[in-house]
């Protein structure tokens, strides 16, 4: 269909988002009834659905979300587990945050080492890889990559700083032990399914040099 007032097209993902968003609103009033935990619940998966569909369109978590996210994965944390039981919600949290925060840390060293390495072997020998950029050309994932390379280069770490948004409300939720296995989990599913377009992406992208 088409929008009454300015005739654009209506894009597939409106009736999807609001299939799934009923779906969700349905599933929490039918486990928790009508209540103030689900209401918080409903909050919390809205805001979860809106970072969701943002970063799979663009990329990115805005600060704003992520840290409304983390809000409300504290405060219905603390509803289910009790004011008595804030430590679960704190520490999870903190232990999060920092695991996430370390990671981004980490491996941005770890990146930067190995770009030094391969800098010192190129200035000793010519690298056999290394051609003129064709200046007439314009590839959008070579952008991508000197987009990605900029950002790590110039904050110091190896993603951004929403991983680590995502990661202190999933903290908060879970509790630090099942964050670990959900980090856990999220890894593998990382190396199975999206690991290898990367590599493909990159192989390619080195081709076409």
């Amino acid at each position: 269909g088409k929008c009454r007032n300015c005739g654009e097209k209506i894009s597939i993902q409106y009736p999807i988002v609001e299939a799934l968003t009923s779906l969700l609103f349905l599933s929490v009033f039918f486990f928790f009834g009508i209540s103030l935990k689900s209401l918080l619940l409903i909050i919390l998966l809205c805001t979860a659905t809106v970072i969701i569909i943002t970063d799979i369109r663009e990329e990115a978590v805005f600060d704003c979300r992520g840290i409304a996210l983390i809000v409300f994965s504290i405060i219905y944390g603390l509803c289910v587990h009790g004011f008595s039981d804030y430590s679960f919600v704190l520490v999870g949290f903190i232990a999060a945050a920092v695991i996430m925060e370390s990671v981004a840390r980490l491996s941005y060293l770890l990146v930067k080492k190995d770009k030094q390495i391969e800098k010192q072997q190129c200035d000793e020998e010519p690298c056999e890889n290394s051609v003129e950029p064709d200046v007439n050309s314009s590839d959008e994932s070579d952008e991508n990559t000197q987009d990605i390379n900029t950002y790590i280069e110039k904050n110091k770490r190896a993603f951004g700083e929403g991983d680590t948004y995502l990661a202190a409300a999933s903290g908060a939720l879970l509790g630090w032990k099942y964050f670990i296995v959900t980090l856990f989990l999220s890894i593998v599913f990382q190396a199975v399914f999206i690991l290898p377009q990367f590599i493909k992406k990159l192989y390619m992208s080195k081709q076409k040099r």
